[in-house]
């Protein structure tokens, strides 16, 4: 994909999650920043229902590392596939220490935040 179609997709998805969780779009603004609060379930739901809509999920709505690095591999520019892997490898193993499915993808991708904050891809 070109970075023009991956803009695109995450538009989309963005789109789609804000309506379903009803989370106000200063707060995802927000997590470009690093703004990360722990208090707001809506934004964490979000984060959720974005790897769902990404395909990125188990059945159990756990993070699934396959699916992600298949993803990676297929679906990003050459030049940011190391970068992903890297986050990956960092963050994958997070979302084991909550048991709620939308706290354990938001501070998985709080985390992939905090690897490169500079090349943060998210709707």
């Amino acid at each position: 994909m070109t970075m023009k179609q991956i803009e695109q997709s995450l538009a989309m998805f963005r789109k789609s999650c804000v309506e379903k969780t009803g989370v106000d779009s200063a707060l995802i603004d927000g997590m470009h920043k690093g703004n990360f609060p722990d208090d707001d379930k809506q934004l964490k739901c979000f984060a959720l229902c974005i790897a769902e809509t990404a395909g990125t999920l188990t059945k159990k709505k756990e993070l699934s590392e396959p699916k992600v690095r298949k993803q990676i591999e297929t679906q990003l520019p050459a030049n940011l596939r190391e970068l992903a892997l890297g986050a990956l490898e960092k963050c994958k193993d997070v979302q084991k220490g909550y048991k709620d499915p939308c706290d354990r993808m938001y501070y998985s991708t709080k985390c992939m935040y905090e690897f490169s904050p500079n090349n943060f891809l998210y709707p």
